[in-house]
């Protein structure tokens, strides 16, 4: 019987796993099988075509990234500033597609009505890699600096000024006034 009780404990793989730690520089099967999968959907998706322009990027991520680097167009700012949602960004990024509105025209709105119309629901390019992209998990405007929020009042008193001459000029003497008097 005691011949039995050690075929119980032959080096058999097990299916679950015990706890134990992987050795070092091993991966798991399921993590390659993951990172297999998504290397394959990347490569089936079409390029992501740039916002402001004809250049092409292999992910979204990379494209939204030379957005905010080139074109200066920040979506965790808008995220955060203009309240958007998944629905939000469909619209946002439909909108740029058909109405090529310039970077900088962009990111001074103050709302989203420009693409509030449900006719932005409908791909202007189909199958956009843009609209795939995981817009609220990906952007977390808590994870941005303290210092957006100061530019975002800063542009923000700019078109204040620029609408409004007449009480940036009324500001501007009472301020001179005021160091005049000391």
């Amino acid at each position: 019987m005691s011949g039995d009780s050690d075929s119980d404990d032959c080096d058999m793989p097990s299916l679950v796993s015990n706890g134990a730690a992987a050795p070092p520089g091993a991966q798991s099967v399921v993590d390659y099988d993951e990172d297999l999968g998504e290397e394959m959907y990347v490569d089936g998706l079409s390029p992501a075509l740039d916002l402001f322009s004809t250049k092409k990027f292999k992910t979204a991520e990379d494209c939204l990234e030379h957005c905010k680097e080139v074109h200066g167009l920040d979506l965790a700012v808008l995220k955060k500033r203009l309240s958007m949602d998944t629905f939000s960004y469909i619209r946002f990024v439909n909108y740029i597609r058909s109405e090529s509105p310039s970077p900088g025209f962009v990111m001074s709105l103050s709302s989203a009505a420009k693409w509030g119309d449900l006719k932005y629901m409908k791909p202007v390019i189909e199958d956009d890699p843009l609209l795939m992209f995981n817009f609220e998990e990906e952007l977390d405007p808590q994870d941005e600096d303290d210092e957006n929020g100061f530019e975002i009042d800063i542009s923000r008193e700019l078109n204040d000024e620029i609408a409004n001459p007449r009480n940036f000029h009324n500001q501007l003497s009472t301020a001179s006034t005021c160091s005049t008097d000391s």
